[in-house]
């Protein structure tokens, strides 16, 4: 036997002794700043004290090994392995019957909202916050309670939210004083200066510092650079220059003595604000350099070299830092009139934000920092519109935008290569992922906190298990970095090989919407005017779909607003009535119907009422369109059309029966081999099971989803509910999606990514083509209208013809009244996906014909065969 198993024989307590030896040796080594052996020692004492309590409720001990894990990889700045053992800690201290759980769990909980907003995750890191907050008011853990309302107040300040930053700060600045801790209140004050300098509350912002400078002249050398910095700034808005200048001048001195990166760059960096207030772009410039160069090891920025490669870029901890300074260079070159090394320095800026994403794997992380880049692809798609740099142009374009997406359809391709159990238990996570939400729906706001912390709990282990499992299938389930864009040419040859003739790609900027048109294989980019007035005419127009009778009451206003949008967005010149059109829509475009805009009149033509004249097709970028294009020209191993329509009878849950459901029902039955499951055997379970096995699904049934993250998007069966993240985990393939229901292509717009609906979630699970609405159906008009779409699929047709033709037949309709005629009726559902033809298995009574045809040509052959013997 060996000597450890020796050792377990014999002694029941080695487990208990270990993990005690492991933990003080890991805490030697982390006050010897030793942080690589505090974590291996620190990992041992987590292993034994899993060990020791396997199986039963958990002790204080392992809870404190998991605060300490965090601590540890927080000192090497691993935001995310951080934040995953303070979520473990706060799980755990959850457990523990200890009268020390408590303060031990909230301190662990502040460290978690702390390191999730390092990650961007603010909206976990504020419910974190607000739940310590809420729970030390109660247990009464001033000192803890402070530390939250000081981190809340950091948090609102990266949100820009400076008033409730104020009154955080504020706050916490109270309890301090309480509490008699004076260097805490001082660096609460301090942030109460700056939330008073971004308000523009520059004199509050004054007061405060002139009563903070000299105390941290006798105290405190860092706090007194940071409190410069800002003395300087001031010094700025105020345009007492010469002030700034010894502001300056004193502040870079203390930070080079003391010898912080972080300090030396804000003291240049503000440096350079004072230059360009000063006019001198130049020396602007070349103090941002010298910010970068204290940042970025083994980095100094030259004429020849001004910015960092990736490499070096990817070595440097001060990453966010980083990326400000190459905005404020870009801004400064700009100035400059260096134009194009301003396009430079945002393209190595996009590719920052690349590598910051790439290290934050939680979704929400990701979507804020598409969010923080958006800035940076504006002012990059300006400035090559005013240098005439179209092939540049269209880059920024594919970057600002659903670089989730692609990374998200790169991921299902390659869990299809996955064995049953792993993706088992994925599946597992997000059924009880499912069931939590489903549950924190059910209840009150209040005592909420809770449930929020467990939900998030589960998504950290979800995370850790996807990376296992990305680890030991690294050709399956890793997905590409950055997602791989597709260039110019590529996306021109994707246009002409699907017969596009017009495809357009929008940009909402904070400031300016831009378009980038490619006309039959000539790309050209377009300013198409200031971002708030383009909103307000978009408002104006969508406010009349909100019901048909808002629609009857303004048709003046129908065609004052959609006449304006369409010479807006589609450059105020008629299309050549042949013309298909793709559209790549962004921001409040997402939920624009173009095809029920006004139509104008093409070269020689008198009357073209509406945008539907022509067979348009949507995608969420070029990137996005050609994955799916790809898909769809792949050799069909299914031929199945599954529909669905629970709500042909009464549920029991007060939702009104759809009686027109049962006649899409029928049209799939006459036209397809279909398999219709209808009322109560429409079930969750149902669903999904059918959602994984045809080529074609059709869903008949009420939906739920609103443009703001106020609920989910979600789709209502028999007897559950279908949220985004039971599609998101679907392992499916359908050439098509057909969401007959309400609202099933809105939802909350995350800056930077899309819109987050039902229809993309379709599409990110592996779906090639999605049919979705915009608004509220009429149950009446949409049965009508599915008939003649699914009989063009069936004779053939490509999707975007097929519906373009289902909506004209509806529009030239003489039996339908023209008051039903408007396109609030036929104007909500649209198609994103490959514009190609969807193949389907014939009825039953097709295959007596088929059947008859393929006997006469065998019994032709065969009479041929005998009579040339």
């Amino acid at each position: 036997m060996e000597p450890v198993g020796q050792l377990y024989a014999t002694c029941s307590t080695l487990d208990d002794s270990l993990s005690n030896a492991y933990h003080n040796i890991s805490v030697y080594y982390y006050s010897q700043k030793d942080y690589h052996a505090a974590i291996a020692y620190a990992g041992r004492a987590a292993e034994t004290q899993e060990r020791l309590f396997a199986g039963q409720q958990p002790g204080l001990e392992l809870g404190k090994t998991y605060h300490n894990l965090g601590i540890f990889h927080q000192r090497q700045y691993k935001w995310r392995l951080a934040n995953e053992y303070f979520s473990k800690a706060v799980a755990t201290f959850l457990e523990v019957d200890h009268p020390d759980a408590t303060r031990r769990r909230l301190k662990s909980a502040v460290q978690a909202g702390l390191t999730s907003q390092y990650l961007g995750n603010y909206k976990r890191s504020e419910a974190f916050y607000q739940a310590v907050t809420e729970d030390a008011n109660v247990a009464d853990f001033p000192k803890v309670l402070a530390d939250a309302l000081s981190r809340s107040g950091d948090l609102y300040m990266e949100m820009e939210d400076f008033s409730a930053a104020a009154e955080a700060y504020g706050q916490a600045t109270e309890v301090f004083e309480e509490l008699g801790s004076a260097y805490k209140y001082q660096d609460a004050r301090l942030a109460l200066a700056n939330a008073a300098y971004k308000s523009a509350d520059y004199e509050t912002s004054r007061r405060l510092l002139k009563e903070l400078v000299p105390l941290f002249r006798k105290t405190d050398d860092e706090r007194l650079s940071r409190a410069l910095s800002l003395r300087l700034l001031n010094n700025i808005k105020g345009e007492r220059l010469t002030d700034a200048e010894e502001n300056y001048t004193e502040n870079l001195q203390l930070a080079l003595r003391l010898g912080y990166p972080d300090l030396i760059a804000q003291a240049y960096d503000n440096g350079a604000e004072l230059a360009k207030a000063q006019g001198n772009a130049a020396e602007a410039i070349q103090r941002i350099r010298l910010a970068m160069n204290a940042l970025v090891p083994n980095f100094i920025a030259t004429d020849e070299r001004s910015l960092p490669t990736t490499a070096e870029m990817r070595n440097s901890v001060y990453q966010g830092d980083l990326l400000i300074y190459l905005n404020d260079l870009a801004i400064a070159y700009e100035a400059d009139g260096r134009l194009t090394e301003a396009i430079d320095a945002l393209a190595k800026a996009g590719d920052l934000t690349d590598l910051i994403q790439e290290g934050v794997g939680a979704a929400n992380s990701k979507l804020f920092w598409r969010k923080q880049v958006r800035g940076t692809y504006e002012r990059a798609i300006s400035l090559c519109y005013r240098t005439g740099d179209s092939l540049r142009a269209f880059d920024f374009f594919e970057r600002s935008r659903a670089v989730l997406l692609q990374e998200a359809l790169i991921e299902n391709d390659r869990r299809a290569m996955l064995p049953d159990s792993v993706l088992a238990a994925l599946d597992d996570y997000a059924l009880r992922l499912t069931e939590m939400r489903t549950d924190l729906s059910a209840k009150e706001t209040d005592g909420n906190s809770e449930l929020n912390l467990r939900i998030n709990i589960l998504q950290d282990s979800l995370s850790n298990f996807r990376r296992e499992v990305s680890r030991s299938f690294p050709n399956t389930l890793s997905v590409v970095s950055g997602a791989t864009s597709v260039d110019l040419a590529t996306a021109i040859n994707n246009l002409d090989k699907s017969n596009i003739d017009y495809a357009v790609q929008y940009f909402v900027g904070e400031e300016e919407v831009f378009a980038y048109v490619i006309e039959r294989g000539v790309p050209t980019l377009h300013k198409l005017g200031n971002t708030k007035k383009t909103i307000q005419h978009v408002q104006q127009w969508l406010g009349l779909f909100s019901s048909p009778q808002a629609f009857a009451e303004e048709s003046n206003g129908y065609l004052f607003w959609g006449t304006t949008l369409a010479e807006k967005l589609l450059l105020g010149t008629g299309l050549q009535q042949d013309y298909s059109l793709l559209i790549i829509p962004d921001g409040i475009l997402a939920f624009l119907p173009f095809a029920a805009l006004p139509r104008v009149p093409g070269p020689g033509e008198e009357d073209a009422p509406y945008l539907v004249a022509h067979p348009i097709t949507y995608s969420q970028s070029a990137a996005v369109y050609a994955h799916t294009l790809e898909k769809a020209d792949q050799p069909i191993q299914r031929t199945l059309l599954s529909a669905f329509a629970p709500y042909t009878e009464p549920q029991g849950d007060g939702e009104i029966v759809l009686q027109s459901s049962q006649t899409e029902m029928e049209t799939l039955e006459k036209l397809f081999n279909a398999s219709i499951t209808t009322g109560d055997a429409a079930s969750r379970a149902a669903m999904i099971a059918g959602l994984q096995s045809a080529d074609i699904v059709h869903l008949a049934t009420h939906a739920y989803a609103s443009n703001t993250a106020s609920s989910d998007p979600r789709i209502l069966t028999a007897d559950s509910t279908i949220y985004l993240s039971d599609i998101y985990n679907l392992r499916a393939q359908q050439r098509l999606v057909t969401l007959s229901a309400c609202y099933s292509n809105i939802g909350q717009d995350a800056s930077g990514e899309g819109v987050l609906s039902l229809g993309r979630a379709f599409t990110a699970a592996g779906a090639s083509g999605v049919v979705a609405s915009l608004w509220g159906l009429n149950d009446r008009s949409t049965a009508g209208i599915m008939e003649s779409f699914y009989t063009k699929l069936h004779a053939g047709e490509t999707v975007p013809r097929a519906l373009q033709s289902a909506q004209l037949a509806y529009l030239n309709d003489p039996t339908v009244p023209s008051y039903l005629r408007t396109p609030y009726y036929w104007g909500a559902l649209t198609y994103y996906g490959a514009p190609a033809a969807v193949a389907a298995t014939p009825s039953s009574n097709s295959w007596y014909i088929w059947g008859a045809g393929l006997a006469f040509v065998l019994g032709m052959l065969f009479f041929v065969f005998q009579r040339k013997l």
